[in-house]
């Protein structure tokens, strides 16, 4: 096994890869956005381009999976929450972007539970990124791995 500095060098799959990789995630989020099922869709690239470089670092340091996968979906909830609430209360600080996530997703909990039909739209938006997120995540993570 070569040591750090080399493959750090030369990566396995090659640095080619991981540019194929974040133009193929920058056409997946621009294609969900292009369907505009969302006002604000923004928070998508920042999503999944921190999902492939997570994914390819994490996949190029062959830590157990065991650890990988929940540090993966700790960092990516963070992400997810983090561009969603700067995407839907800008005029927020980080705390209270998450206070007013929190309470839209009661609302819209409390809203779909009384078979209506939600106003709140950051729900949605948390969905396709996590989805965004996982999507990407995983192949960074098996290309590098």
């Amino acid at each position: 096994m070569p040591d750090s500095r080399e493959r750090a060098a030369t990566a396995r799959p090659g640095w080619l890869s991981l540019g194929l990789l974040m133009v193929m995630a920058l056409a997946l989020a621009w294609a969900v956005q292009e369907a505009a099922w969302l006002e604000q869709m923004d928070y998508l690239v920042p999503v999944v381009l921190w999902a492939v470089a997570t994914g390819a670092l994490l996949g190029w340091l062959r830590w157990s999976i065991v650890a990988v996968l929940p540090l993966a979906a700790v960092v990516g909830t963070g992400i997810v929450i983090w561009t969603v609430g700067g995407e839907y209360h800008p005029e927020l600080d980080q705390a209270g972007r998450a206070f007013a996530l929190r309470a839209e997703a009661v609302d819209w909990t409390i809203t779909v539970l009384r078979t209506g039909y939600p106003a709140e739209m950051s729900p949605y938006a948390i969905g396709l990124g996590a989805l965004g997120w996982v999507t990407t995540f995983m192949a960074g993570f098996t290309v590098y791995r």
